[in-house]
């Protein structure tokens, strides 16, 4: 396991009957030695000390990856996987898994968590074993290091240890394309290689108390400017939005990644419905034929409304996401939007519906409303419904504060056309309702124009207020 490395002993004889062995027994300890590249090139054990023993050699002491300041392997480090009690057995045979189901040999808990880097990306490592893959090219010895990692400053790192990051330490000759390889006649060196199809990270986190986000996320290499980096992607993420229990019906898509630049993580996931394109939930209705996106540390561009702009195709998203750019301003940055047509059965429907979510997170909404007015499109919905004017939406999460603003354009009810403002607001410290507000609800009646406006609040700050308004005039 260790590449043959030799350590210094102590042979002498046990004086008397203890934990050690009975008296007159012949028993043998490790010196203190350092031990350069033990398992791989650039990963080398310190011993402090030990005790050989029928099952193989107990050590006390600590594998030592490259330091943070060294070139070339991506997995680096300044402390020391200490352990109390790692079995080497005298054949590398007993390393295989299933020789070694229990973990009894190479294996161990550290003695206390220590931070690795990989790419940039911090990694508590919890936890540590082999395992020797014999039919496997290269006969690599494989590292896996158990954990979690802080996948971006805003997730907090977790306490349960579910992250992985696996390190194969090939054979020399195997990596440099020569006959040979331990145990073949050449090289008996090893070189470590991440395997990152093997490695995974966990995703649990809730981004602004507004998003949030599960799943499994696998690294792979890119290439950032100039040189090598790494972004976890993911075939299938769990969403849910504003604190609701159940997770969203859909497909993602997914990056994750570390700006060196800037010192810190950035992530895009693209939202589209899922094989049986099914509507999400949305408060009192739900959402169909959506695209929409979270992103953090990443440039969102804007409309001249300041509305996000990305796909309302859902075959684009892909692209979208790919192709965003890292952000580089000085202060992190976070968005998310969905656009699709907000249906609220039997009720009414917001066509070309967005919600956009910023830093705060303040929510701002809206999109063409759509009444069922006649029989039709009350009892089967559908095409039936007619467009009445506007819908904007306002929410801010930290006051739990919602608004609701209907701009009707002039429609026939009864004898009359009506157009004007509805509205409503609330949270847990107001509730207000507006008629007429702040466009004048108002209706042409024979030859005379008849406008209303009311409108209160009630703030339990102290800001509470009725209002009205009337207009009368000729017919326009």
């Amino acid at each position: 396991m260790f590449q043959k490395k030799r350590v210094d002993v102590k042979l002498y004889t046990n004086k008397e009957d203890n934990a050690d062995g009975k008296a007159g027994e012949f028993l043998c300890s490790v010196a203190p030695t350092v031990v350069e590249d033990a398992v791989a090139e650039g990963i080398g054990a310190r011993i402090d000390g030990g005790w050989l023993k029928p099952d193989g050699m107990h050590l006390q002491g600590a594998l030592q990856l490259p330091p943070l300041d060294s070139d070339g392997f991506e997995v680096r480090s300044d402390e020391a996987l200490s352990f109390t009690d790692l079995i080497v057995p005298a054949k590398i045979d007993q390393v295989i898994r299933d020789n070694n189901p229990d973990l009894k040999y190479a294996a161990y808990t550290l003695d206390k968590p220590a931070n690795i880097s990989f790419h940039g990306f911090t990694m508590e490592v919890r936890t540590l074993d082999m395992d020797y893959l014999p039919s496997e090219a290269g006969k690599p010895v494989r590292i896996t290091l158990h954990g979690a990692t802080l996948l971006a400053e805003n997730i907090p790192l977790s306490a349960e240890t579910r992250d992985r990051l696996v390190v194969d330490c090939k054979a020399k000759g195997f990596i440099l394309g020569t006959i040979g390889g331990l145990g073949g006649g050449g090289s008996t060196s090893r070189v470590p290689e991440v395997a990152y199809g093997e490695s995974l990270s966990v995703l649990e986190a809730t981004f602004e108390g507004c998003v949030g986000v599960s799943g499994e996320l696998v690294p792979k290499l890119i290439q950032s400017g100039g040189s090598q980096g790494v972004e976890f992607g993911a075939s299938q993420l769990e969403l849910t939005y504003l604190q609701q229990p159940a997770s969203l019906a859909v497909r993602t898509e997914v990056r994750f990644g570390h700006d060196k630049d800037m010192g810190r993580c950035y992530f895009g996931v693209g939202l589209i419905p899922d094989a049986d394109a099914t509507p999400i939930k949305f408060g009192a209705g739900h959402i169909r034929g959506f695209t929409g996106f979270v992103a953090y540390n990443m440039v969102i561009a804007r409309d001249a409304q300041r509305r996000y702009e990305f796909p309302a195709n859902g075959a684009e998203m892909t692209g979208f996401i790919k192709g965003l750019q890292v952000h580089k301003g000085p202060a992190p940055s976070f968005a998310a939007g969905i656009q699709g047509t907000l249906a609220i059965t039997r009720l009414c429907e917001i066509r070309d519906f967005y919600f956009g979510f910023e830093t705060g997170p303040v929510v701002n909404s809206g999109g063409e409303l759509y009444l069922p007015l006649d029989a039709n499109a009350i009892l089967y919905a559908g095409e039936a419904y007619t467009k009445v004017g506007s819908a904007d939406i306002t929410y801010s999460h930290p006051e739990k504060y919602f608004s609701f603003t209907m701009t009707i354009d002039d429609i026939d009810v009864v004898a009359a056309k009506v157009g004007g403002s509805l509205g409503f607001e609330y949270s847990p410290r107001l509730f207000g309702v507006q008629v007429g507000y702040p466009e004048t609800l108002a209706g042409n009646i024979a030859v005379f124009r008849v406008g209303v406006g009311l409108g209160f609040a009630v703030d339990w700050d102290g800001a509470s207020y009725v209002r009205a308004k009337m207009e009368l005039g000729l017919e326009r």
